[in-house]
């Protein structure tokens, strides 16, 4: 298993939602402090991968914040949140080595990938760990507390669909494809293990679009659609069916299934995505 990385974010306040702040406690273990005092304080008692500071801390601003970070931790990576406003105060702190800047409103899917760049780990991995936790904890749910311990056969299916993330995770992606087909063709399962069949049919369309066979993904992904509307995973099967036509060289459809993931609930980093594909196809 992947250790998740600690990050530091220091702003004016943690009680405002923030989606770029909400996809990072997504993927990494996000410590969220209000000040500059805060945030030196808690590097002093904690080992971070990174830090986040909002410049326009009030108490103690976040360019003095920022410089004595640097006096201290000559390595530690800085990324900086600033509004459109206070962009002489970005290129100030810009000459004690900060590792990024993002002016408001942030660029979620940016922020995410620079933090991936700094950690090391891609994002499929960290949504892959995301994934086998996910398995890992209905599982032991699925067993009860007086069967925790007991590791059933090939009948568990939990078990077989973490078997098939942690195949994902280290890259056999056959070994994965074969356990997904199992589960997805599974009859009879018990009522908590129901949307392992369905997950199951997504996890099997990635792993076609890993071996490149996007028709037979996007068959896949459409079949996932249509089972399972109220999946977490539905818009994001929405959002590999246009990547999977873009592939096959349908740029039509490809920006009309992107023009419908725009338009989806929640507002979140494939919303963002869904509207960068749509920028560059009518570009192109």
């Amino acid at each position: 298993m992947i250790e998740k990385k600690h990050i530091l974010v220091a702003d004016n306040t943690t009680s405002l939602v923030s989606p770029w702040k909400n996809e990072i406690k997504k993927y990494f273990n996000m410590v969220e402090v209000v000040g500059g005092f805060e945030a030196l304080t808690k590097l002093k008692s904690d080992e971070y991968s990174a830090v986040i500071i909002n410049l326009s801390l009030r108490t103690f601003n976040g360019m003095d914040v920022v410089i004595k970070i640097r006096e201290k931790y000559k390595k530690m990576p800085i990324i900086v949140v600033a509004e459109k406003t206070d962009m002489n105060y970005v290129k100030n702190v810009s000459n004690y080595g900060i590792y990024g800047y993002f002016l408001n409103p942030v660029d979620t899917p940016q922020m995410i990938a620079m933090l991936t760049k700094i950690t090391g780990i891609s994002l499929a991995q960290l949504e892959n760990e995301m994934a086998v936790e996910k398995a890992q904890g209905e599982q032991k749910r699925a067993r009860g507390p007086d069967q925790m311990d007991d590791a059933s056969g090939s009948e568990d299916v939990p078990t077989l669909y973490y078997q098939g993330q942690s195949f994902l995770l280290q890259g056999n992606v056959d070994g994965a494809m074969d356990v997904f087909n199992k589960i997805s063709n599974m009859k009879k399962l018990k009522d908590t293990w129901r949307r392992y069949n369905e997950d199951a049919l997504f996890q099997l369309a990635r792993c076609q679009m890993k071996k490149n066979q996007y028709k037979d993904a996007m068959e896949k992904f459409n079949q996932f659609i249509q089972k399972a509307p109220s999946s977490e995973l539905y818009k994001q099967a929405h959002f590999s069916v246009g990547e999977c036509l873009e592939h096959l060289g349908d740029m039509n459809k490809a920006l009309l299934m992107y023009k419908k993931v725009a338009n989806m609930s929640p507002m979140d980093s494939l919303t963002s995505q869904a509207r960068k594909k749509i920028k560059a196809i009518d570009e192109k």
